[in-house]
């Protein structure tokens, strides 16, 4: 989800004098000591330009299908779009949608509300499989299959009053958790007294599963039993700092992970996706997307795995900060990284 967090944290919001087009392969790239390394063979483009109106979010490629599905969350609309013909098609549900994630059996496992859902996106027909928080007014947000099949979700709550403002609204603290979705249809809540749950993936060998809580501006570690569905012994890999650092990388929002074993996160509100080796913590490479600061999430896609399609937002950006972000609310696509990532898992239930 996004933010733009005002008060103790917050943004400067500074106009991008390069302006971005489709097409265009301009971008900045640094290495570990932020020297500005050669572009070369990167590209950088805008491959759908504004085409989210509140926050995109939740991109999933579809190896299946070559398709990248992803979700405009306050508007609830869910994006399915075709990478051979470029076709977009977005189908609509009366309330906020967290994720989409295709299901084996047929249709998609989607987050409506509270409510995980099964979808058939040819009749439309949604199906409830479960509700999460029940009597709290919290949301879904993010959502990623492990390698067994197994759904994991997570949950947040705007509300007035509370301490953290984000965009205009307040992110009630402690409210948010992780679930679990099990193949045999069993929920299960891992953690608890999350205020934004964001961002998960898994290391190829199973043993480990990230997950960012973002108003901590930390990355997480579990041990991962992926037979059992269990997590333990949190610890922290990533720690974006202080203050001093938030007009730097600003707060983690999504993240996926490469065939390396480092995890791109994006850096909200400051315009990037940075790299980063869990094992020292330290940032590897960092990627800035001018027009665009509230970058919410990344997925590698393509037909060998080695684009990485990176989503944004344009959510209660008022007209000034509009106008300075051209692009926000576009879907981004990079290439030439020399990475890859691997085909996303789906869910088996």
């Amino acid at each position: 989800m996004d933010f733009d967090v005002s008060g103790g944290l917050s943004f400067g919001h500074r106009g991008c004098k390069s302006r971005l087009t489709q097409g265009d392969s301009r971008c900045q790239e640094r290495n570990t000591t932020g020297t500005v390394v050669s572009t070369s063979n990167m590209s950088l483009e805008v491959y759908r330009k504004n085409i989210t109106t509140n926050c995109g979010e939740g991109p999933h490629w579809d190896a299946r299908t070559n398709t990248l599905l992803f979700v405009d969350i306050g508007n609830g609309d869910v994006h399915r779009l075709h990478y051979t013909t470029g076709q977009d098609e977005i189908k609509h549900f009366d309330n906020m949608v967290g994720f989409i994630i295709p299901r084996k059996a047929g249709g998609y496992m989607t987050g409506i509300g509270r409510t995980i859902s099964h979808f058939d996106w040819d009749s439309g027909t949604v199906t409830a499989l479960a509700e999460v928080d029940q009597g709290l007014p919290t949301q879904l947000n993010d959502a990623k299959c492990d390698a067994s099949g197994r759904l994991w979700t997570v949950t947040f709550l705007f509300f007035k009053g509370s301490m953290a403002q984000i965009d205009g609204a307040y992110l009630a603290p402690n409210l948010g958790a992780l679930y679990s979705f099990s193949k045999d249809q069993k929920l299960t809540k891992h953690v608890d007294k999350i205020t934004l749950s964001n961002g998960m993936d898994w290391t190829d060998d199973n043993r480990t599963m990230y997950y960012i809580d973002t108003m901590s501006r930390q990355v997480w570690a579990y041990d991962f039993d992926i037979g059992a569905g269990s997590i333990s012994n949190k610890r922290t890999v990533v720690d974006f700092g202080g203050s001093e650092t938030m007009d730097t990388l600003g707060l983690p929002d999504g993240m996926t992970i490469d065939y390396n074993g480092h995890i791109w996160v994006t850096c909200y509100g400051v315009g990037k996706v940075a790299c980063f080796d869990p094992e020292t913590g330290k940032s590897v490479r960092t990627i800035e997307l001018p027009d665009a600061k509230h970058i919410t999430s990344c997925c590698f896609g393509g037909p060998n795995m080695d684009e990485l399609f990176v989503t944004s937002s344009t959510h209660h950006l008022n007209p000034q900060v509009k106008s300075e972000q051209p692009l926000a609310g576009s879907l981004f696509r990079i290439t030439g990284l020399g990475v890859k990532g691997r085909p996303a898992y789906i869910y088996e239930g």
